[in-house]
C-alpha cells in the first residue's frame, strides 16, 4: 500500500509539473504573438532603454513589447514602459493600447497593460500632464503624482494618489514596496522570473513588506525576502514553492 502511494504521489506531482510547463510554454508562445511587429521587446527578467528620434526616451520593463511610428506616436502591446517625452505643442506624442490612448504635448509617465480583474492599463505620472481617452468618449487628464485605472469594457475611469518615485523605481534597477501585502509583492517579483511562484498559505499573502530589492539579478529577489520575512522558499521544476 506504501509503494501504491508513493508512486501515485510521484505520478501526481508529474503531472503537476507537466502542466505547469505547459502554462508556461504556452503563456510564452501568446506573448511571442502580441509582440511579434514589436520594434523593440524585452525578455522575463530584462530592461531596456531606447532613445527616439526627437528627443523623446523611453524604458522597456520586464515581457514588454512596443512599436514606434515616427518621433511622435508608439503602440504598447504588452508589459510595461515608461516615458520621457520631449515637448512638441504643436504635436502630441500618443500611445495606443487596445482599450485606449494616452497623449501629452510633454509629460513622464508610465503605462502598463494589465489585462486582469476587469482593468485593462494603469496610468502613473512623474511630471506633466496626460490625456487618457477611450472608447464611447471617455477622457480623463492624469497629473503629477496621480495614477489612472483604465478598465475593461465601459467603465469609468479611476484617478488616484501615486507615488511616482516608487512606482518607477523599476527603471532605476530597484523594487520599492511600503508596507505593501505580500501576496501582491509575489505577483510583482513573478513578472521578473521564468517561473511560476505559488504562495501555500493565505496567512502569508497577508503580510506587510516593507523594503528595497536589486532587480539587477531577479533570481535573487525570493532568497533576498528569505532572509527578512518568516517564509521558506522551495524551488521545484517551473514551480516555486513559499511556505
Amino acid at each position: 500500500p506504501h509503494g501504491s502511494l508513493a508512486l501515485s504521489r510521484r505520478h501526481f506531482l508529474a503531472g503537476g509539473l507537466a502542466a505547469s510547463a505547459a502554462v508556461v510554454i504556452g503563456g510564452a508562445s501568446f506573448r511571442g504573438l502580441l509582440g511579434a511587429h514589436a520594434d523593440f521587446e524585452t525578455a522575463t527578467g530584462e530592461r531596456r532603454s531606447v532613445n527616439l528620434a526627437g528627443g523623446s526616451n523611453l524604458w522597456l520593463n520586464t515581457d514588454t513589447a512596443l512599436s514606434v511610428d515616427g518621433e511622435r506616436r508608439a503602440t504598447l502591446h504588452r508589459g510595461e514602459a515608461f516615458f520621457e517625452i520631449a515637448r512638441d505643442a504643436g504635436r502630441p506624442f500618443v500611445v495606443g493600447i487596445d482599450t485606449c490612448t494616452v497623449s501629452t504635448a510633454s509629460a513622464v509617465f508610465g503605462l502598463r497593460c494589465l489585462e486582469a480583474d476587469g482593468i485593462a492599463a494603469r496610468i502613473v505620472v512623474a511630471s506633466g500632464e496626460v490625456r487618457v481617452k477611450a472608447s464611447g468618449g471617455r477622457s480623463a487628464v492624469v497629473g503629477p503624482d496621480e495614477a489612472l485605472i483604465a478598465p475593461e469594457g465601459e467603465g469609468s475611469f479611476h484617478v488616484s494618489t501615486a507615488d511616482a518615485g516608487a512606482e518607477f523605481a523599476w527603471q532605476r534597477g530597484k523594487l520599492i514596496f511600503n508596507r505593501r501585502p505580500f501576496g501582491a509583492v509575489v505577483d510583482e517579483v513573478a513578472r521578473f522570473l521564468p517561473e511560476r511562484i505559488v504562495v501555500l498559505s493565505d496567512d502569508l499573502r497577508h503580510l506587510e513588506v516593507t523594503g528595497v530589492f536589486d532587480l539587477d539579478r531577479p533570481e535573487e529577489l525570493l532568497p533576498a525576502m528569505e532572509l527578512i520575512l518568516p517564509i521558506r522558499v522551495t524551488r521545484l521544476p517551473f514551480v516555486t514553492l513559499i511556505s
